[in-house]
């Protein structure tokens, strides 16, 4: 694997990378397998991802962790 073109991958995923820059990767992964092999995965990775719904945390969630914290001993910076 090309270090430089997985970085290239996780900008242009990331919406980050430059004209130039998709270029260049594009141009990669007409000729390199491995890579193009990778950007598959990776793409579908992303896309799942993107159509995960969101995990939403119970209304009282944020009570419960404070409560939690109070329950935590005390200890002061020395």
């Amino acid at each position: 694997m090309h270090d430089n073109y997985t970085i290239l991958m996780s900008a242009s995923l990331d919406g980050e990378a430059t004209v130039e820059e998709q270029q260049l990767l594009q141009a990669h992964l007409q000729v390199c397998a491995a890579c193009a092999t990778t950007w598959d995965l990776w793409r579908r990775v992303d896309r799942l991802f993107a159509s995960a719904p969101s995990a939403t945390p119970a209304l009282d969630y944020g009570d419960k962790v404070l409560s939690r914290l109070g329950q935590l001993p005390f200890h002061p910076d020395p």
